[in-house]
Parts: structure tokens; sequence; C-alpha cells
């Protein structure tokens, strides 16, 4: 930020906007890249009178007025547009004004607005600025237009640590040994009051220990409270999903490319940026992104675009703009956009619902998605495709497209040892050799998804549990399967829609012969074809 702060200085734009809820850590910023330009000051293009002395740093505080960083308090105004009226009797500097709740005040907006765009000519001449930080959503338009602005990013991970090195010890009252990097990683996404807080809380709660695992707690608690994103723990991997064995070979590629991010960027392999699933609703698409994230041993958040939707003008924005910043700085990490059409629901009608505040969030995602340069791994859920729109569907935008179909026999099978295991009995007690039942029970559930099998495990568990029996029998499942009729005899049509539609635009997650159509429906055709 250093940079922009002094080439804002050195070309005398008055009115500097920061964007950021980090207000102690811009003004630092600030003091800091002023203190850098008073120190060059003869590479610069300034006047004599500020060559000799510099630029101070002044901040507007309710309970002192301005107050120089470097000194005493200098002008003791309490009211915030009396206190920028007086800048013009103050010397030459850098006066910084923390947003809060200034223009929400209707009697106060106007006024401020008012005396802005007066300093925006007067001030040029007098190397005065007046920097506003703060949510630059309370901003009036017209003040916006005639201000620098800088987006202040939240701290990178190297901040973190020299930031972590310094405070732990000061806490501790000692230095000490321990891995600030790894601790670093844990707290990447957060500001440095939020690590401040929790560095403290965990001193206290764990007598004097750093706790890797407590951190990453506590940053999940904050991350949540943010209401951008909400953390997913999960313990599934892999092995807890069933059949789509060319989709896991696919993310083991993605994987080891993840694992040696430097190494690929290197040798010129971009970072991998998501995949969208598509299939038949049940087949496990969401418990997959879970797999995924497990298996590469980075966190899970799912996004849902609802909560970036605000009832002030420019809210949204400002949400997706928060939105972009955290998901830098956790990364890498994986994104799951579950059931991604509901997002794309409002698009098509946005310019007349919304004012179009919708369609330019959701180009602004779009965009972020292709163009995003940190390791942040995106996994998209879709039950019906045709509900999204071509842009989000071309190269670019996604790694790959996979079609996740219906299990056939031997992936049934797979998923019902899954699910049986799961309850702590033994599969292979179940699926013996020789089990005529168990047999004729995977033909019998030809048809089910993942989560229909799911419950015919839980079908037939409860009625052991009722008849007081402790193993599960195969009969016991035939019995539950018996009872439930699968999604694919409900929507048929549905199924084999989006069948053809994956042939020519997406690769198949399952066998291929999933793909082939049923026989009936190639019998009706061919009558059809007949007659």
């Amino acid at each position: 930020m250093k940079e922009e702060i002094l080439r804002y200085i050195q070309g005398r734009m008055p009115l500097i906007i920061i964007d950021t809820r980090e207000i102690e850590r811009a003004a630092r910023e600030i003091y800091y890249a002023v203190e850098y330009f008073n120190n060059n000051i003869d590479k610069y293009d300034a006047d004599e009178f500020i060559k000799e002395k510099g630029l101070d740093v002044f901040m507007f505080t309710t309970f002192n007025g301005w107050i120089n960083l470097s000194g005493s308090p200098v002008e003791r105004e309490f009211e915030v547009d009396r206190a920028l009226e007086k800048v013009i009797g103050l010397s030459p500097g850098v006066y910084i004004v923390p947003i809060l709740d200034y223009f929400q005040d209707t009697f106060l907006r106007p006024k401020i607005t008012s005396i802005l765009l007066d300093f925006h000519r007067r001030l040029e001449t007098e190397a005065k600025y007046i920097v506003m930080v703060g949510n630059s959503s309370l901003i009036p338009e017209e003040v916006k237009i005639v201000s620098g602005f800088i987006d202040m990013k939240l701290p990178s991970k190297e901040e973190i640590e020299l930031f972590l090195r310094e405070t732990i010890p000061t806490l501790l009252g000692k230095r000490i040994k321990t891995k600030y990097n790894k601790l670093a990683e844990a707290c990447s996404g957060l500001t440095l009051a939020e690590i401040e807080i929790i560095t403290k809380s965990m001193l206290i709660d764990l007598k004097g220990k750093l706790s890797l695992k407590y951190m990453m707690n506590a940053k999940a608690e904050v991350v949540k409270k943010s209401g951008l994103l909400e953390v997913i723990q999960t313990e599934e991997d892999l092995n807890a999903v069933g059949g789509m064995c060319k989709l896991k070979e696919w993310i083991k590629e993605v994987k080891a490319i993840y694992e040696n991010i430097q190494e690929a960027k290197e040798f010129g392999i971009p970072i991998p940026k998501g995949t969208l699933l598509t299939g038949i609703s049940g087949c496990g698409k969401s418990l997959f992104a879970k797999a995924i994230a497990t298996d590469m041993k980075m966190p899970l958040y799912r996004l849902d675009v609802g909560r970036l939707m605000g009832s002030l003008v420019g809210e949204t924005e400002r949400n997706t703009r928060e939105l972009f910043k955290l998901i830098e700085s956790v990364s890498p990490c994986v994104i799951l956009l579950d059931e991604i059409e509901k997002m794309f629901s409002g698009m098509s009608a946005s310019d007349r619902t919304d004012g179009g505040v919708v369609a330019r969030m959701i180009g602004n995602f779009l965009y972020f998605m292709e163009e995003r340069e940190c390791p942040a791994f995106f996994i998209a859920t879709a039950n019906d495709i045709s509900k999204l729109p071509p842009e989000l569907l071309r190269k670019g935008r996604w790694d790959e497209i996979w079609f996740i179909d219906l299990p056939d026999e031997k992936e049934r099978l797979e998923i019902f040892k899954i699910h049986i295991n799961k309850t702590g009995r033994k599969s292979e007690n179940v699926f013996t050799p020789r089990n005529k039942i168990a047999k004729e029970l995977i033909r019998k559930t030809h048809g089910f998804t993942g989560a229909e099998i799911e419950q015919v495990v839980i079908s037939a568990l409860r009625k052991c549990f009722l008849n007081n029996k402790k193993e599960l029998t195969a009969k016991d499942l035939y019995e539950a399967a018996t009872q439930i009729v699968p999604m694919s005899k409900m929507n048929s049509s549905t199924i084999e829609n989006l069948r053809r539609w994956a042939k020519t635009n997406a690769r198949i997650a399952n066998q291929k012969e999933q793909i082939k159509p049923q026989k009936q429906t190639v019998i009706l055709n061919m009558n059809e074809g007949r007659a």
C-alpha cells in the first residue's frame, strides 16, 4: 500500500479513500509511507517549504480532535465537520479521518460532502491530504469521483508472521522457539486485531502454551462471524466416496500440482481453478467436494451468494470486494458453491428488479474466478445444468466439467460397503461370495443414487434396532430397498436429458457404459423410427 500512498502524495491528490475495516493498521501504513517520503524527499517533486520540514501525519479522534501521530493533540475540536474546516489553518500534512458513521448522519453527510468537495481544489496547493479510512460504500459518489482510491488487502502471511514474532514474546515476557510460519498460515484471512485477540485468548486458556489447532478453530469462528464464508468441518476423505473412479484419478493430478505449486508455476502450469460437478441429485457431488478438501489437506469454505446481498446502497459491492480479499487471504483452500444454479436465478431479471446489482456482482465474481492468482480451488455443484448461463460453462471458468451418473453394480456394492462399515459392522459379513440375496440386492437397487443406498442401510438398521437384532443381513437390506422408489423412476426423462447433454459437454466421472440409454428407451426410439 505504501507505493499507492506515495503516488497520490506525489501527484498532489488531496482526497484519498482507503477501503478497509482495519483503521489502526491503515493509519500505521500511512505513517510509515509518509516517513519514507520525508526521508527520501529529494527524490520527489516537492515544494521548498515541504522539503524543509516534511509532512506530518494527523488523525482525528472524537476524544482528542486532531492529534499528531508522532506527538500530542494539535487541535482540540471534537466535531468532525468543524475539525475538517480547521485543516485550512494547520500545517502541511496527511490528515486521517476514520469514516465510521459520519456519512450516515443525515445532518453531517451533506455538510461533510460540501467541505470535501471544496477542499478538492483548495488543498492541492497547500500540500495537505485528507485520507478517509473505513467503509468506502458510505462515501457519496460525488466525493468518490474526485478521490484517489486504495483497496487495502488483509495482512499477508509475512505480515502476520512478523506480527506474531513481536506480539507473542511481549505477551509471554520471554522469547520462545516455535513454528511462527505455521501459526501465521493458520491465521491468514484475519485482521491483525483479530489475531491479537485470538493469541491472547489462547495464551490465557492454554496457560501460556501455543496450539495450532486452537488457532485454526478460533479462526473458523471469526470467519463464520464475517458472514461471507461458512466453515465446513469434515473428516470425509476419498475412501468415503463410492465409484467416480475417473474423477478420483483426475483430482489426484490436481492434488499433486497444489502440493508442488511453486515448481508447477516455474514449469509453466497455471494454478488449477476448480471444477463443476453436475449430475443427478443424490449421487455424491457435495460429499465429493468435502472429500477433496480433506484429501488435499486444505480448509473447506462454503459460499452462499445470498450472504453478499445488502440492503444499503453499495453494500453488496463492498461485501463482494471483502469476499475476494478474504478468499485470497485464507488460501490455499477449497471453496464450495453448492447448487450453483440457484446463485444465477436472479441474473436474467436483475436489470428490472434491482438495477443490475445481482448481474454486476455475478460478473465480478466470474472475473475473479478466472483471473485470480491465489491457490483457491473452487468446486461448484449443479443439479439442473439448463439453468446455468453459457458464460459459466465456457472453457477458462473451470479446469473440467464432470458429469456424475447413477452408480453401476460395482459402484453400488462399494457404496453399500462404505455405509455398512460406517456403522461399525463388517460389510464382508453381509456381502459373502455365495449370498444370493446380496447379489439380488445389488440388482434390485439398479437406478438408486448413493443417497438412496444410504437410506436403505439406515432403514434396515432402524428395523433391526426395533426388533432387537444386532446383526445386519442382506435380507434386511433387500426388504428396506423394496420400500424405496428411486428418483430415476420418477424423473427418468430428466436423467436421460442430462446424459445426452453430458455426452458432448462434460467428462464422465463413472464408467462409460453408464451413459448408454436403457434398453427400453432404445426400443421405443426404434419403434418410433419404424412408425
